[in-house]
């Protein structure tokens, strides 16, 4: 059987310093490591149970090889990505600078995966699919990617599959509003979209992300997820503290403290178990299967309740 999963996009190799908080110009030993949004996606899928593949362009060289190698390794179906000859793999460097921001800096023109190609898809890669999952970023990395991801749509629809999308704006590399001209007729197609709170602020241009969702929804997708992070979570957790007056950088710390931290969490009883990943699905399956004829009887009243 086909994947049910099946997500298309670039993946690099990333460098970062072995400290972390150092500024790279100190001559930091690197580390070597790779990623991408579209193969964690197909990743965190598969840990969960799903057959996933995904799609895409590394170079024919041993940077392309760990790559694929990696992703693989997690269950991944990688068949479909084709090696390169001509081309490199993506690079990319994390560090930060003197005020210790974390900044970003690509090595990817003209890599293997900027010359994604419509013709690389075929509507044998979609037969079982049940989902898509599409990178706004990937739009804005060349016009062949652009075009490729529009046929991916196409194909999507075309199987009956629904659609997912990650806005993923990545401003550095294309205008806000050729984003919004790339993107904006996925979105209409798309079943459910995600987005930090930033990029759905940015790409709907307004400063409500209750606004920013509703003009999500209003386009067509069901669904429209906004990625809030600590920060986000401590305006709901600890709304009422915050009217008051209490500190949020504090709040946030006590969140990460408390929330964040899964073991922390289970602990102190806010959650039951802390499943691994690739037990997720199986347990949910379990837990479902005990409820399924559970009933809960009430029973009926003789009299309401009487004033005291």
């Amino acid at each position: 059987m086909g994947a049910e999963i099946v997500t298309i996009g670039e993946t690099m190799v990333l460098l970062y310093g072995e400290d972390t908080t150092a500024p790279l110009r100190f001559g930091e030993r690197l580390k070597l490591d790779f990623a991408g949004a579209d193969s964690n996606f197909a990743i965190a899928m598969s840990r969960l149970g799903y057959r996933s593949a995904w799609i895409s362009r590394l170079g024919d060289e041993p940077l392309g090889d760990l790559v694929l190698n990696a992703i693989a390794r997690e269950g991944v179906d990688v068949s479909r990505v084709i090696r390169d000859p001509t081309r490199n793999t993506g690079l990319y460097l994390k560090h930060h600078d003197a005020t210790g921001v974390t900044r970003i800096q690509y090595y990817r023109r003209g890599s293997a995966a900027s010359n994604l190609q419509p013709d690389d898809l075929s509507p044998d890669h979609f037969r079982d699919t049940r989902l898509v999952h599409l990178n706004g970023m990937t739009f804005a990395l060349s016009e062949s990617c652009a075009r490729t991801m529009r046929r991916a749509v196409e194909l999507t629809l075309d199987s009956g599959a629904m659609i997912s999308l990650d806005l993923n704006l990545r401003l550095q590399l294309w205008s806000i509003e050729s984003a919004r001209e790339a993107i904006g007729p996925v979105i209409q197609k798309s079943s459910a979209i995600f987005g930090t709170e930033e990029e759905f602020l940015d790409y709907f241009g307004v400063s409500d992300i209750d606004e920013a969702l509703g003009a999500a929804v209003a386009l067509g997708p069901r669904i429209a997820a906004a990625k809030m992070g600590p920060d986000g979570a401590v305006s709901i957790v600890f709304r009422r503290e915050l009217e008051k007056g209490a500190a949020r950088e504090e709040l946030v710390q006590t969140y990460r403290n408390t929330f964040a931290n899964p073991y922390k969490a289970a602990e102190l009883g806010y959650v039951d178990e802390v499943i691994l990943p690739e037990d997720t699905r199986p347990q949910l399956c379990r837990a479902l299967t005990m409820l399924r004829n559970k009933r809960q009887e009430v029973p009926q009243r003789k009299h309401g309740n009487i004033p005291l």
